[in-house]
């Protein structure tokens, strides 16, 4: 008997153009459910019936994915490819797992990712804005910073 993997969400990514959205979940150790192994991203697909996808190669490596920087006893640090400049903090926060950054000048959970993106051809998306939301670690306050990427 195999035990299934225990995994916690840790928040969502959205998108403009459709209901599917990729949701990031924090996946234990299957020798001990109390420790963190990794990070996963996954696509839900509300557009259609709300199954679930694993992304694939090219949205792993431009879009959705994610990279592993450090996985520690008590947290593991990432980042989205999509905003390599944001640096992500997986860690326990009271009784749950939440993802930790920096937004707006302000430490936060995340809650979400918006982004309002055109596709236009498939592997030229033109991003219009990105939106991270979360609530602010010391008093749980709104936060929210939008990103315009530069014009070229």
């Amino acid at each position: 008997m195999t035990q299934e993997k225990v995994s916690y969400e840790l928040f969502r990514f959205t998108k403009s153009e459709n209901k599917n959205y990729v949701v990031y979940e924090v996946v234990m150790k299957k020798d001990d459910p109390t420790k963190m192994d990794t990070v996963h991203g996954y696509w839900v697909l509300g557009q259609t019936d709300g199954s679930i996808e694993e992304l694939n190669w090219f949205e792993k490596k431009f879009g959705y994915g994610i990279q592993i920087d450090k996985v520690e006893e008590d947290k593991i640090t990432f980042h989205c490819v999509a905003i390599k400049y944001f640096v992500l903090i997986c860690e326990k926060a009271g009784d749950k797992y939440q993802c930790r950054t920096e937004i707006d000048g302000v430490q936060a959970y995340i809650s979400s990712i918006y982004i309002d993106v055109t596709t236009v051809i498939l592997i030229k998306p033109v991003i219009h804005s990105i939106t991270v939301t979360g609530h602010a670690v010391d008093d749980g306050r709104e936060v929210k910073q939008v990103i315009v990427p530069n014009k070229k």
